[in-house]
């Protein structure tokens, strides 16, 4: 995907302050409400009891850590569009089952128009993604290229992200077989097994970060530099929604009464901490390398275009046909330099055709030693040359 155009950015660093600060609003409004704040983690896992129902879940954790991360890279990244569609996905993917469960009456009982605030931010969540994403393609422009993921970042991201996927998709399937149509079904669209008022359903959870992985860990083939945000994002989600589970079984001693697990319970834990696992390396192997690898403009040049590298920003078209003067590689001349002068092992040279005509022209011998050096013949209207000596006095 092309770069954006400045406002379109300026929308995109807002919608993701807006919704940080809504996430972040129902985490303090949690927080209140229980005397340690360290256990909220716990009342999201429903390890602490029915002490009462928490608004927020961890994955407005998630969602507050993109919303920073994405709208700080916005105004400058070279990839801002593409990690903005892929945050507003995400936001799409973690609020839509809201949508119709919320509405179901399960909630009612909650007083003070709680499911109301609720609902209010998961419409407002979903419409403004969608908005987002068509922004976003109708403000698609030229830009400077950022770097693409390297052949190892993405053989990694399709090995792991796509493995991570597929084991999350299997299990799934076993469940399926384990239980029946009907509590499988409640299970994905969440009209049962809530732990939070903003909540997701577990199954719902699992296929939409899965597929997302799997998406994500094809796409890496290309190696276009659009593809590393979505990676990016897909592989934080895969990694956050495992370590809460692998928190949850050490709470729960699983790890500790391993040998008293049946088979399914070890090969579930096993998977857990092979995805936590796989979402951290495929993090790291598409993670950029410097302010580079994101295309960011450097200092003092506007978002979208600009320098890249060099010495400077792009000056006027010169005769070597590049962006700044002749022989210069379109950038322009080291701080410190002279003026018009050509860096060292510059392979663009001075044609004949580019001296100028009022140049002298270049001698075929070198002069001899002593030999003045001949001027160039004078312009008409140049001013008379001053005398070779001062007029003798009377």
């Amino acid at each position: 995907m092309q770069t954006i155009r400045r406002e379109v950015r300026i929308a995109g660093a807002a919608y993701c302050a807006m919704f940080a600060a809504v996430s972040l609003a129902w985490i303090i409004r949690d927080l209140s409400k229980i005397e340690d704040g360290g256990s909220l983690w716990w009342h999201w896992s429903g390890v602490e009891g029915p002490t009462f129902l928490a608004g927020s879940a961890y994955h407005d954790l998630l969602l507050l850590v993109l919303y920073v991360a994405v709208g700080a890279a916005a105004l400058r990244s070279a990839v801002a569009g593409s990690a903005l569609v892929a945050v507003a996905v995400a936001t799409i993917g973690l609020r839509l089952p809201s949508l119709w469960y919320l509405r179901s009456g399960i909630m009612d009982y909650l007083p003070d128009g709680t499911v109301t605030l609720a609902q209010l931010t998961c419409w407002a969540a979903v419409l403004a993604s969608v908005v987002l994403v068509a922004a976003v393609f109708a403000g698609r422009t030229g830009g400077p290229a950022a770097a693409g993921p390297t052949p190892l970042g993405v053989m990694a991201a399709l090995l792991l992200l796509v493995g991570a996927g597929g084991s999350m998709i299997g299990w799934q399937f076993y469940v399926l077989h384990k239980v029946k149509w009907q509590e499988y079904e409640e299970m994905l669209t969440g009209y049962r097994y809530h732990l939070a008022l903003l909540d997701l359903p577990p199954a719902w959870e699992v296929w939409f970060v899965a597929l997302l992985a799997v998406v994500a860990g094809c796409a890496a083939l290309r190696r276009a530099p659009s593809v590393r945000p979505l990676g990016l994002i897909a592989a934080f989600l895969v990694f956050g929604i495992a370590v809460f589970d692998v928190v949850l079984y050490l709470k729960l001693d699983y790890f500790a009464e391993w040998g008293d697990l049946p088979t399914a319970g070890k090969v579930n834990l096993l998977l857990t901490v092979a995805e936590a696992v796989a979402g951290l390396l495929a993090f790291l192997a598409l993670a950029p390398r410097g302010p580079e690898a994101f295309g960011s403009a450097p200092p003092g040049a506007a978002p979208g275009g600009g320098a890249i590298a060099g010495w400077g920003p792009p000056g006027p078209s010169g005769p070597g046909g590049g962006a700044g003067p002749a022989g210069s590689g379109g950038f322009g001349p080291p701080p410190g330099a002279a003026p018009g002068a050509v860096p060292v092992g510059s392979p663009v040279q001075q044609s004949p055709g580019d001296a100028r005509a009022d140049a002298p022209p270049r001698p075929s011998t070198p002069p001899q030693p002593g030999t003045p050096p001949q001027d160039a013949a004078p312009s008409p209207s140049a001013p008379p040359p001053p005398p070779a000596s001062p007029p003798s006095g009377g």
